[in-house]
């Protein structure tokens, strides 16, 4: 079996017309560099990947390669400017309705910019891991919802991945 390179490739958006559907492709940093969201705009459903996961989101797990979670709030909040009235997300079941879309999404857009607001703040005041760890600060309700609970992710490693990409590496021995 040989295998088959990519023949047809994008960079930032590509729009795809298959049959009578129209599904555009949106180049985003979250999880990873090279994210792909798929949004179909006749029908307003948008396919999330990783940016919606029905967690806190995975973007700072200290085991894994740099996250982007400033890029990804921008992501989610381009999505909620679409206004979908379904999100399909990368794990969990899809939510449907507009106003519930809105709703997670705004959410998860307010937790992502706090934490980075908060930590980018600590940075620049020249506060070290430790204490941003343990002070970054964020509106703790929102981890109470359904779809923000942090079971494999955790707000202060979020802080940490931030250190990570604007301050340096960093031990374990915080």
């Amino acid at each position: 079996r040989v295998y088959r390179y990519p023949d047809e490739v994008y960079s930032s958006f590509r729009r795809l017309e298959i049959g009578t559907k129209v599904f555009e492709l949106h180049h985003g940093k979250g999880e990873t560099d090279d994210a792909t969201i798929v949004y179909m705009p006749e029908e307003r459903y948008v396919f999330t990947g990783d940016f919606f996961i029905w967690n806190t989101p995975n973007c700072g797990n200290p085991q894994k390669v740099q996250r982007f979670p400033l890029e990804w709030a921008q992501m989610l909040r381009k999505i909620a400017s679409w206004k979908p009235q379904s999100l399909f997300p990368g794990h969990g079941p899809p939510i449907i309705g507009q106003d519930r879309v809105s709703q997670a999404l705004n959410d998860t857009i307010a937790l992502l910019e706090q934490i980075c607001s908060s930590t980018l703040g600590y940075l620049n005041k020249g506060k070290d891991l430790n204490f941003i760890m343990n002070n970054v600060s964020f509106d703790k309700s929102l981890l109470l919802k359904p779809y923000l609970y942090p079971k494999y992710d955790d707000p202060r490693f979020i802080a940490a991945t931030l250190w990570r990409r604007y301050a340096g590496w960093y031990t374990f021995e915080i």
